[in-house]
């Protein structure tokens, strides 16, 4: 793991999906209390963000949430399906694959 925020490694690795706001890059982040969010790349001309669970294996679904545009997240999980999610707290979507 690298703690370079412009490191290639971290900007791959932390994608997950594409703004419905203004179209940037959504990316896996901390907040300064340690709680894992997805936050805008284009922060601070686009504030958009949602809140993730907090432990569990996350991967970008690569589908948008039909409701709203945000980008669908899957929880991997390991003897039950994966589930997957719209991170937007807002929404009621929802599906197991």
């Amino acid at each position: 793991l690298c703690i370079d925020i412009r490191c290639d490694y971290n900007k791959e690795e932390r994608y997950r999906g594409e703004c419905p706001e203004c179209g940037g890059k959504m990316r896996e982040q901390r907040s300064y209390r340690g709680k894992r969010f997805l936050g805008c790349s284009n922060y601070p001309d686009c504030e958009n963000t949602y809140p993730l669970p907090q432990k569990g294996g996350l991967e970008y679904a690569g589908e948008k949430c039909e409701k709203c545009g945000a980008p669908l997240q899957k929880m991997k999980k390991k003897k039950k399906e994966d589930w997957i999610f719209c991170p937007d707290p807002d929404c009621d979507y929802e599906k197991k694959e």
